[in-house]
């Protein structure tokens, strides 16, 4: 795996390239840094069974992955070593200007690797991206606390700390003190997002393969079926809207190790019949276009790639107000805090919901549904600029450069 020729080149580890947005976000830069100077080159661990699998991304943006088998999700501390040894050789070998790390596996691993290779002159700049957090919401308490150690003792080996939103950032900052403010900067999401905005509403392909007709309301929640997507409130909060008398289907598009516990939910609250499951989707545009409200009902998020998309594709959105959510959110409310639904605030691309209830939410799905709330274009261009892949690739570039003039001399001493 030989990087292209230019001036400085860079590492970039992640831990595995599952269905989400750190995975199309590391393709992006690693294909799209070569023109502001940086060749990068990417390196992923492998996905669990019953991931998704986003690795085909790398390659529809010609990006190569150097795969290590043994860099995976959960902890086993024999493969892990071994994953260790892997990344250690591969900096010992590239001895890149920079490494980029992202998510926690692989940010730890690779950070400690280029900790302790320094003393024999590999020294890159370090630099690592929270695409959100697992302090809640994943992991028991003692589990929370050891991962808190780990991430607070590898930010003293790093230059530079990323966070995907500002309200993460005050997060990783303040509430779970992982590190100075000085040491973080705030580097928003890209993707390229033309084909949602290009695509029209109410298009009618997904309803045809659905077997529905327009008259029906399809709510969608899209992602990986795990726990802190929190699919059974957004079960819960769907059957309540049923009960109101709303002619609508829920549309759950993902997969998961959850997916089991799901279903056998929507069994016992009675709903099976108004579910509808896609699995792994990889036309994401055409179901966009067809659904009336994306709800994100999650407990914890960085920034959610659904909310971003659904407002390029003009779909209304409803979302818990967690994590970078409401900076994902885009446009000042739309109507006077008054006019939301009670624990809401009404943005132009959907309602945050404050309260994550299923009341809230119930109530946010009814007054999209009955006010036949739109996105309108310009919500969905602006979400296509403010988060364009062009404009990632260019505040990372210039991080980059900053980070070389400022640290790179000491680095080097």
């Amino acid at each position: 795996m030989t990087p292209a020729p230019a001036a400085f080149t860079v590492l970039r580890v992640i831990t595995r390239l599952n269905v989400g947005g750190p995975a199309q976000h590391v393709a992006y830069l690693t294909a799209g840094l070569a023109p502001h100077g940086f060749a990068s080159e990417l390196v992923a661990g492998r996905i669990d069974p019953g991931e998704g699998d986003m690795a085909y991304f790398c390659g529809k943006v010609g990006v190569d992955v150097h795969f290590i088998d043994d860099l995976r999700r959960p902890i086993s501390p024999l493969r892990d070593l071994r994953a260790f040894f892997r990344i250690a050789g591969i900096l010992w070998s590239r001895k890149p200007a920079i490494l980029h790390t992202h998510l926690a596996k692989a940010g730890f691993l690779a950070r400690l690797a280029a900790r302790l290779l320094r003393p024999f002159g590999v020294r890159p700049l370090i630099i690592h991206t929270y695409h959100g957090h697992v302090f809640h919401s994943y992991f028991s308490n003692r589990q929370n606390t050891f991962h808190l150690f780990l991430e607070r003792l590898a930010a003293r080996w790093t230059h530079r700390l990323i966070a995907v939103s500002e309200r993460l950032k005050r997060e990783l900052v303040h509430t779970y003190r992982i590190a100075p403010e000085s040491k973080f900067r705030v580097v928003q999401l890209g993707f390229d997002l033309d084909p949602f905005l290009k695509t029209p509403r109410h298009a009618g392909a997904f309803r045809r393969k659905l077997g529905v007709d327009r008259d029906t309301k399809l709510v969608g929640i899209v992602g990986r079926l795990t726990a802190v997507k929190d699919h059974l409130m957004f079960l819960d909060s769907f059957a309540d809207l049923i009960k109101t008398g709303v002619k609508a289907l829920a549309v759950i598009v993902g997969d998961g190790e959850e997916r089991a516990r799901i279903e056998s939910h929507a069994e016992r609250i009675g709903i099976s019949q108004f579910v509808r499951w896609t699995g792994f989707e990889k036309n994401l545009p055409e179901i966009y276009s067809d659904l009336d409200i994306v709800a994100l009902t999650s407990k914890n998020e960085g920034t959610p790639v659904a909310v971003i998309e659904a407002q390029a594709a003009g779909c209304p959105v409803v979302a818990a107000d967690v994590g970078g959510v409401s900076d994902a959110l885009l446009a000042t409310p739309r109507h006077p805090p008054a006019a939301a639904p009670e624990g809401c605030e009404m943005r132009d691309g959907g309602i945050l919901v404050k309260t994550r209830t299923c009341r809230a939410f119930t109530e946010a799905y009814r007054r999209i549904i009955l006010e036949d709330f739109r996105s309108n274009d310009p919500v969905r261009k602006a979400a296509a600029e403010h988060f364009s892949a062009a404009k990632l690739c260019e505040n990372t570039a210039h991080l980059y450069k900053n980070l070389m003039t400022v640290v790179r001399p000491t680095v080097l001493g």
